[in-house]
């Protein structure tokens, strides 16, 4: 049985490949690795689990949300269903656009 890591190894490059080739208009090649990246995806583990604080990407950006439920390569939110690509964890310390006005303004006072 593979390691979590080569797992995730084989993953990123077999998605990479399957990138270049729709990329390329070769979808038949690439949609034979479907398969493959399905089985992947719901061997490893993501590290996610009920309960976590994550951002998940949006159309705006990130935004946190709290993981309901993890069924193999499926992470849920109380509102949709995403892979685990379009999750992250928090940025810690990351300061808003307000904090970093004020700490401007307080420079100039």
């Amino acid at each position: 049985m593979m390691k979590n890591e080569e797992l995730i190894r084989e993953y990123r490059e077999t998605s990479k490949l399957m990138k270049e080739l729709a990329a390329s208009g070769n979808l038949e090649e690439r949609n034979l690795y479907v398969p493959r990246m399905t089985e992947l995806s719901n061997q490893i583990d993501w590290g996610y689990r009920k309960g976590d604080l994550v951002e998940r990407k949006t159309g705006r950006g990130w935004e946190e949300d709290v993981i309901q439920e993890v069924r193999g390569s499926e992470i849920h939110f109380r509102t949709m269903i995403l892979p685990p690509a379009m999750i992250r964890r928090p940025i810690k310390n990351q300061k808003t656009i307000i904090e970093m006005t004020f700490e401007q303004i307080s420079l100039f006072s």
